[in-house]
């Protein structure tokens, strides 16, 4: 099946195929609809107001239940609900009308990239053709770049566990000088990139894609050195001294 909906683009032709199919069944089931609808108001305009024939057979307390059509208004919801299922089927697994929350963070995680690929490329061709003072306001501005670009990811990866403000919740603090696994970058980029097994921290490397993107999320956790977080965890591990 999932190959089928992978073959089945906008502009392939078993796309065009399972489009025209879902239309012929949808027109039938509102052909079916509006006949139920119509044969359903004759059955009521032709039963009589007598209602023993519809008793049925088991008796409760002396109650009797009456073998009553469901509801117009409960059959119409059914049929709005499987008509929103069909939409949502082609629109997300069929012509790719809209993405899936994975498709989502892939393409976000890519806008990122791209964007700051573009602003580092004029930096530095700004840096090249400048004095050795803009060399450096450059340089500045390319670690404030990628500080910002490191805190983005953070809060898309990172917060969840460690807070916006890296106070820590199911994660430990880690704006204090005590770490569990290393304090220096190279164990931190290692503990984001491998993970910690047996224990909430994933590999992040296989999601972030690029080395480049977990070192910018180890620098932003280092600038957190010293903050004063709203609710910080207490220290846990081992004080690290640089």
């Amino acid at each position: 099946m999932s190959d089928i909906m992978k073959m089945a683009s906008l502009d392939s032709p078993a796309a065009v195929w399972i489009i025209f199919l879902f239309i012929l069944v949808f027109m039938g089931f509102l052909f079916y609809v509006a006949l139920m609808d119509k044969n359903h108001a004759d059955d009521m305009a032709a039963k009589p107001l007598d209602d023993s024939d519809l008793l049925l057979d088991h008796e409760i307390d002396g109650i009797r239940e009456l073998d009553n059509d469901l509801p117009p208004w409960w059959i119409k919801l059914f049929y709005v609900s499987i008509i929103f299922a069909i939409v949502y089927m082609l629109g997300y697994h069929v012509v790719d009308l809209w993405n899936l929350p994975d498709a989502e963070y892939v393409a976000e995680l890519q806008k990122v990239e791209t964007e700051d690929q573009v602003k580092k490329a004029n930096m530095n061709s700004a840096g090249s053709s400048g004095s050795g003072a803009a060399s450096g306001v450059v340089e500045v501005d390319l670690k404030a770049q990628a500080l910002a670009s490191g805190k983005k990811l953070f809060i898309q990866t990172c917060a969840a566990c460690h807070m916006a403000d890296g106070g820590g919740g199911l994660g430990p603090n880690l704006t204090d000088k005590y770490w569990v696994h290393g304090g220096d970058k190279a164990s931190i980029v290692k503990v984001i990139s491998e993970g910690v097994p047996g224990t909430a921290m994933v590999a992040w490397l296989a999601i972030l894609q690029t080395e480049e993107k977990v070192e910018a999320v180890a620098d932003y956790i280092l600038s957190l050195q010293g903050t004063t977080p709203a609710n910080p965890l207490p220290p846990k591990g081992e004080l690290y001294t640089p």
